[in-house]
């Protein structure tokens, strides 16, 4: 059936899209306070209609903002070791986009003092805090710091070479006052987990190299400090540029295979001082999305840890 298009060209919502599994529902019934899985859908349905409208995010039409990435990502149990070592360890969800995953750290018992969230556009939050009904559900929104800001502006976020690996026994990793961050730039070196779900592929091949650049000068020194998340993958056996068929925000992607997004990493931090997982793995549910070639989008699964 082919797609139907909004005047302006964007591809038309479509609610058969909507397909949360069992985990997603348990989440998202505790942090909106509707039991109801009718009322639920309905409520997901009209926050997507209104994020869509703010910018027409291929992740808002397929509801992958939903998709719990930051604790499906393997490396997710270890970071939560880690915080057990070191309370203070700082949380940074990078492109929260409506804020599902950094509610879903705090879920799984990351303290609000220690988590931020940031993206460049305030409405998506704004629109998070009433698609997990902030003012009514348990989930302490409220105290979740937002900030907003370009990850590529470096009057936000400075670039830093990263620090050597320590022990995490001697590591230090100081307790902040996010209350009065307003910027990237000054928690650098003291970010302990650092996420991004759908985010590298939005930009050019020297802009993915600048901001890998920039979030390693933010990564704290301990063993175990880590940036993860997912993209779009690559195809073929390398980096590729990937086209979409018509309808999506973003039509070309600068997409990375598992060997050329562990020889990037490796460029930046050295290869002795991490240790980079990528798998390619299948969307859970139809995404809508189709590339020029006729193939379905799969994504990249990624972790990169300080050894």
């Amino acid at each position: 059936m082919p797609h139907a298009f909004h005047l302006d060209g964007r591809l038309a919502l479509d609610p058969a899209l909507l397909q949360l599994d069992a985990e997603q529902f348990a989440f998202l019934q505790s942090t909106t306070g509707i039991q109801d899985e009718e009322a639920l859908k309905r409520h997901i349905l009209a926050a997507q209609a209104e994020a869509y409208a703010v910018f027409p995010y291929s992740s808002i039409r397929s509801f992958t903002f939903l998709r719990l990435g930051i604790s499906r990502n393997p490396v997710w149990r270890e970071l939560l070791e880690v915080r057990q070592t070191l309370p203070h360890a700082l949380l940074l969800d990078v492109g929260c986009c409506l804020g599902t995953d950094i509610r879903k750290a705090v879920y799984d018992g990351w303290s609000t003092k220690s988590v931020i969230a940031t993206d460049i556009i305030p409405e998506f939050w704004e629109l998070g805090r009433r698609l997990f009904c902030t003012q009514t559900s348990n989930m302490p929104s409220e105290d979740i710091r937002f900030i907003q800001g370009d990850i590529l502006d470096s009057s936000f976020f400075a670039t830093v070479p990263p620090l050597p690996t320590e022990d995490c026994s001697i590591a230090h990793t100081p307790e902040l006052d996010l209350k009065i961050i307003t910027t990237l730039t000054e928690v650098q070196h003291c970010v302990s987990a650092i996420h991004l779900s759908a985010i590298f592929h939005l930009f050019s091949e020297a802009s993915q190299v600048y901001l890998a650049r920039a979030l390693a000068g933010l990564l704290a020194s301990h063993r175990g400090a880590c940036i993860f998340g997912w993209s779009v993958a690559s195809t073929g056996s390398g980096a590729e540029l990937v086209r979409f068929q018509n309808g999506v925000s973003h039509p070309c992607l600068w997409v990375h295979s598992p060997t050329s997004w562990i020889r990037l990493w490796g460029e930046v931090f050295g290869e002795t001082q991490i240790k980079t997982r990528a798998d390619v793995r299948d969307f859970e549910t139809d995404v809508g999305l189709v590339l020029e070639s006729g193939l379905k989008p799969k994504m990249l699964i990624w972790s990169v840890t300080r050894v």
